[in-house]
């Protein structure tokens, strides 16, 4: 396969390990095992032996509106510009039943349920909390039925049970099957011993407290530890023109660094001439 595309924007790895792992962007999914790679500024090329793709999924707390945190140094397993998906729970009242009919209700009334952690939207100031609707009641005002009016949507379901004046009342939340999806981008990252914070390009959903976040990525294995310092978002190029027989990478025109390619090459060539010399002794 011959191919001039660069499969990606940036790449990191850490001196002495042999695991370059790319942004999001990156798509390694056509790139063939045994080409090269190497980094702009240095010298070397890198062969690739194989390549995998794999899904980073972690939890996450708000620490600003634009920033959340994850209890682990996360390494390079992610970079300045990912793009990366931020799911939360919410919830819905399903039903409600009665415990206490209390007294002094009428048909019609509307009943607010309190507490728990409302969702809103990230242009509107204003949330809607789930509400009871009386439609049915004796004499004394007792509430003989009652249904929900309107669901609400929840981060954090209020408590199951609700008193209303002297009556008392079992809600039952229930988790929305589909979840919400966020995407953000990554601006910045923030290192310590045992957590990483991330800088997203946008604010968080307002009263978003925590949630899980995932993300794919490419990396490659390559075939011999990285030597040269640790890279972080580095730019790369990938070379996969070889030749057919000793996988030796081609000359070309728009790198910098053809005196690499052809020391790689020679390297290669003379350690095909010494096992074939060792052979005939």
């Amino acid at each position: 396969m011959v191919t001039r595309k660069y499969f990606g924007y940036t790449a990191s790895v850490v001196k002495g390990t042999n695991r370059l792992i790319a942004s999001s962007q990156a798509n390694w999914a056509g790139l063939p095992d045994g080409s090269f790679v190497i980094f702009d500024g240095d010298d070397d090329f890198y062969k690739v032996s194989s390549k995998e793709s794999f899904f980073l999924i972690k939890n996450f707390e708000r620490v600003e509106d634009d920033q959340i945190l994850i209890h682990e140094n996360v390494g390079i397993k992610l970079s300045l510009n990912d793009t990366i998906k931020l799911t939360f729970k919410e919830y819905e009242l399903k039903n409600v039943s009665i415990s206490e009919s209390g007294s002094g209700f009428k048909v019609g009334d509307v009943i607010s349920v309190k507490g728990g952690v409302c969702k809103k939207q990230a242009d509107e100031e204003v949330s809607i909390p789930a509400d009871l609707k009386v439609t049915k009641v004796d004499k004394d005002g007792s509430i003989l039925d009652i249904e929900v009016n309107s669901s609400g949507v929840y981060l954090e379901a209020p408590d199951a049970l609700l008193n209303s004046d002297s009556a008392e009342l079992l809600l039952d939340f229930q988790e929305i099957d589909k979840r919400t999806i966020e995407h953000r981008s990554i601006s910045n990252i923030l290192y310590s011993d045992d957590k990483t914070i991330l800088v997203l390009n946008h604010p968080l959903p307002p009263n978003l407290t925590y949630g899980k976040l995932s993300v794919e990525k490419w990396e490659l294995i390559l075939a011999s530890d990285y030597n040269n310092e640790t890279k972080i978002n580095s730019s790369y190029k990938v070379l996969s023109e070889t030749t057919p027989n000793l996988n030796l990478p081609l000359l070309r025109s728009d790198i910098d660094k053809n005196e690499a390619i052809l020391n790689q090459a020679l390297m290669t060539i003379d350690k095909e001439i010494q096992n074939l010399k060792d052979k005939l002794n």
